[in-house]
């Protein structure tokens, strides 16, 4: 009898963790959703030129890291 009651309280315990987790991950792919539609597609190019020129900058190979 003491074993069931453990079970079901593990068990219980187990599915709240999930729920907990569940809802975490909604959010962070609405955070992720949000970003995606957010923002200035002139500004994003701007950034994503600028963070090319700074990554390729001083590199040990002369190969660009985005050709």
């Amino acid at each position: 009898m003491q074993q069931n009651i453990e079970e079901v309280s593990t068990s219980e315990s187990r599915a709240a963790e999930i729920e907990r987790a569940r809802a975490k991950n909604q959010a962070m792919i609405e955070l992720l959703h949000s970003w995606q539609t957010d923002g200035d597609e002139h500004e994003q190019t701007e950034s994503w030129e600028y963070l090319r020129q700074v990554l390729d900058h001083d590199r040990l190979s002369n190969r660009p890291l985005f050709p």
